[in-house]
């Protein structure tokens, strides 16, 4: 890999980042298209684990409903549920309300610019403040997630050492359609991401980071769609566990349920959703020691 961050063959790297990205990057998406801090954590929240595609509608409507974080700060737990329905992993939603309401007590509903204060807030780890600090605050960070360790990954810890191959334009069989296309790669593996993440740092656009690593992503969605997934060659790479017959297939009806009503037993949304009771039970639980819904000693469940 050494030579491979040889100043002019980053630039070359680069160079081909930036001409498939011109030519085929997501420009579309609405979090790209602003700078507005809150609206860039909203996207950063909902896009972790979840797909763009589940994401791009939610999005929408969450911010008709909460379009400043000072409106999010003073909705009730209930409606941020609901609001979010759909995308699982209900513990971001409330860690984004607990978050807004924290930023607007003693911030006055500013977003930090600083990546240690944005690490500081509820549900913010280390890529969420630095994503926030680059694409809203424009800060010159090297950004390390799913797409971009693909992308890292394929183009610099493969055999053989060789120049990158260029994404090719194909025709899509039965259609008219013309789609970029990758060749495979042999990773060699295991990769650390320590030292994917002195690659990144390499190749950081400093310039221009926040397009810089739009860019990355975009060009690692396209190896996602077209290759053997490199990131499987991570050290850190974890397969999501199967959801139907889940825990979390539970957690979510649980809430799907309870942002319907004042209050419901286990039984009912057992019953609702077909599931085994004693599954919702240990969903509601769980829920309740997230502090998430709350039960009053009869059986009946809420949010909050």
């Amino acid at each position: 890999m050494s030579n491979e961050l040889d100043p002019d063959r980053l630039e070359r790297f680069r160079s081909l980042v930036y001409d498939y990205y011109r030519q085929f990057g997501r420009h579309d998406l609405e979090w790209r298209n602003t700078r507005d801090p809150y609206r860039v954590l909203v996207s950063e929240f909902m896009l972790q684990q979840t797909q763009v595609a589940r994401v791009r509608k939610k999005y929408r409507e969450f911010l008709s409903l909460f379009p400043s974080i000072s409106d999010l700060a003073r909705a009730g737990l209930r409606d941020v549920l609901g609001a979010w329905s759909g995308l699982g992993y209900n513990r971001r939603a409330r860690f984004l309300h607990e978050l807004a309401r924290r930023v607007c007590e003693e911030r006055d509903g500013e977003l930090p610019e600083d990546r240690e204060e944005l690490r500081s807030l509820p549900g913010v780890g280390t890529y969420t403040a630095s994503a926030v600090a680059c694409f809203a605050f424009d800060a010159p960070v090297a950004l390390l997630e799913t797409n971009i360790r693909r992308a890292l990954i394929y183009s610099f810890f493969a055999e053989p050492d060789r120049e990158w191959p260029e994404p090719f334009a194909a025709e899509v069989p039965g259609t008219d359609s013309i789609e970029p296309q990758i060749e495979p790669r042999s990773i060699v593996a295991p990769v650390h991401d320590r030292d994917i993440s002195l690659v990144a740092e390499a190749v950081l656009d400093r310039e221009q980071a926040r397009e810089w690593n739009y860019a990355l992503m975009d060009y690692g969605e396209l190896i996602g769609r077209r290759v053997p997934n490199p990131n499987r060659a991570s050290v850190h790479y974890t397969r999501q566990s199967r959801f139907e017959g889940s825990l979390r297939q539970a957690r979510g009806a649980a809430i799907r349920v309870l942002t319907t009503v004042e209050a419901a037993d286990a039984e009912t949304i057992a019953a609702q959703y077909g599931l085994p009771l004693s599954r919702i039970e240990s969903a509601l639980n769980e829920l309740s020691n997230e502090g998430i819904v709350a039960g009053d000693g009869t059986g009946q469940w809420r949010i909050g």
